[in-house]
């Protein structure tokens, strides 16, 4: 055989195995699609945040855990999520900065 030629794998047991195996499989790519995604949304909400907490740190002469907990007062205050608060922060700063 040359590197050419491909090999085809079948499962023995007839039809349902391999049914069972593309289904088996299908539902593993999909849970590995979900948790990559859930991964990515992570690392971007923690960017954001991180990003907040700096701007809060300079902004009111604060450590990293009391600009943090100022975050979560923010947000419990305003009854929206931790990520959407520093997200506005953020947004503000870029708005300040490309207008002045």
């Amino acid at each position: 055989m040359t590197t050419t030629e491909s090999v085809d794998v079948v499962p023995t047991g007839g039809t349902e195995d391999l049914t069972a195996f593309d289904a088996a499989d299908a539902d593993a790519s999909l849970d590995l699609l979900r948790e990559i995604e859930g991964l990515r949304r992570a690392l971007e909400t923690r960017s954001v945040i991180g990003q907040a907490i700096g701007i809060v740190m300079t902004q009111e002469t604060l450590t990293a855990d009391a600009a943090f907990a100022e975050l979560v007062h923010r947000s419990s205050r305003a009854n929206m999520k931790l990520r959407d608060v520093a997200v506005a922060i953020v947004a503000e700063v870029e708005r300040r900065a490309t207008t002045s």
